[in-house]
This record gives structure tokens, sequence and C-alpha cells, in this order.
């Protein structure tokens, strides 16, 4: 068996679109007996209406970073963030005035109220701290990612290195696109995620293909296919470039692979 972990944004979906060519292929793959899952940074709710009007049905789905695995039927927490770190966060964004902080169980997400966003009149709750909007979908019981974004880079960049240096033994975290600041909980990552599937099917050879930079670990990590319009540091650890994710199915199921797991 052979099992293919495909990133969403920039890879399974150019430009917001899967090619036909890409929906044939994943069908021909999973015809005989492979399995084929989309591993990404998305909440549940964020990815399901991006695959909804694709007639694609993966095998299995890896969310938040690594953070929430969805297989069967069954859903399966990776990993939650502590809230004192949440609210440690959540203080270090504002310190930074990051214009929008989100906070995701791996179901729903939600942009939670920053000193740049209050101006919105939003309903809030306050827990230590931090502000929370009163949500009736997130479970702030099991948050597993946070999210930041902000159009500053260097912005972007400073409440990175703000949050590692204060919380690099709690958190895994991640820039991509120069923007979006993606935290997951210590240890919990895409690769993390897959690696359970490895213990589920131990012979099975395991592919990945991605393009950002929170898709590096599992590039790295088992055969990592690269999109040729990805970042540079995806391309630099991956077997090969490819166009597509068509490619890089067709090279998986007619090339082989000696000792890959």
């Amino acid at each position: 068996m052979k099992i293919l972990c495909s990133d969403f944004d920039g890879t399974l979906a150019i430009a917001d679109t899967v090619s036909k060519d890409t929906i044939k292929a994943i069908k021909d793959f999973q015809r005989v007996g492979n399995l084929f899952g989309i591993v990404t940074g998305r909440s549940l709710k964020s990815l399901e209406p991006n695959i909804a009007k694709y007639d694609i049905h993966p095998d299995f789905l890896i969310l938040s970073n690594g953070a929430l695995i969805i297989k069967d039927g069954k859903s399966i927490v990776n990993g939650k963030i502590d809230k004192d770190v949440i609210n440690q966060i959540i203080r270090i964004a504002n310190e930074h005035r990051i214009t929008s902080v989100s906070l995701s169980d791996g179901i729903h997400h939600e942009i939670q109220p920053t000193k740049t966003r209050l101006s919105l009149g939003a309903l809030v709750l306050k827990i230590g701290n931090a502000l929370y909007m009163k949500s009736t979908k997130v479970d702030f019981e099991n948050i597993v990612a946070i999210y930041l974004k902000d159009f500053d880079k260097n912005r972007c960049s400073r409440v990175g290195e703000a949050i590692l240096n204060e919380l690099k033994d709690y958190v895994e975290l991640k820039i991509n696109a120069g923007i979006n600041v993606d935290i997951t909980a210590h240890n919990i990552t895409k690769e993390s995620a897959i690696y359970k599937l490895k213990d589920e099917f131990p012979n099975a050879m395991i592919y990945t293909v991605g393009d950002s930079l929170n898709d590096v670990g599992m590039i790295k990590a088992f055969y990592g296919y690269a999109m040729k319009n990805g970042n540079d540091a995806v391309k630099q650890v991956a077997k090969k470039q490819v166009k597509s994710v068509a490619e890089a199915i067709r090279d998986i199921m007619e090339v082989k692979h000696e000792g890959i797991i």
C-alpha cells in the first residue's frame, strides 16, 4: 500500500482550484487500494467548503497543522494548547498590535478581539488577562491551534520571535507567506500526525507533497515532493519537484522507490 499526504493551499488547490487532471489522478490512486489524505493548517469547517465542490473523497484529514486527525469518521486530538500558553500568546500579540488572532479547536476557528479590533464592538468575555469571543462554536476547552495574521511582514516576524523567546518549550510555530503565524502545541506538527498513520500501516510507503514552510518537516521526514511554485526551503529538502499533485501521483505509481517508508 502507498499513502500520499498532500497539503491543500498552493498544492492540491492552485489558485483556489483543483484541476480535473489531479482529481482523476487521486481517484486512480485510490482505486488500486492506496490512501490519499489532505494535511493542512486549516480547520475542518474552513476546508470542507473548498473540497465539497470537487469530487474528492480523502481517506483521512490531518487538520490544524497536525493537531487533529479525522479518519474513518473518528476525530483524534493530537495535541491541545495549555490555557496559560494561549493567554500569553494573546498578550504578546496585543503587545505587538497584531491585526488578527484566531483560535481553533480543529473543527471551527474564530477571530478573537485584539487591541486593533475592539472597535468592531464584538461581544467578548474575559478569561484571565485575555479577551475571547462569546462563541457557540469553538470549544475553548480544546484549543489545538492559534493563527496570527498581519500584513506587516516585519511585525509578524517580530511577534514570532517574541513568542518563541517566551514559549519555545510549549509551542511549535511556523510563519507562512510572511503574514501568517501558525501555532500548535509543542511537538505537534504535520509530520507528527503522519507518523501516527505509519504506526497504523507499518508496511505502507508514505509520500508527501507541499509548498509552504509548514510542509518542510513532512517533506523531509517522508518521501517528499515540492511544488515548483513553492517555498525554496521546501524545494531544498524534497526528493523531487512537481507542477501538480497529479504529477506526483503519476511518479509514485510509475517509479519504484526502493526502501521508502
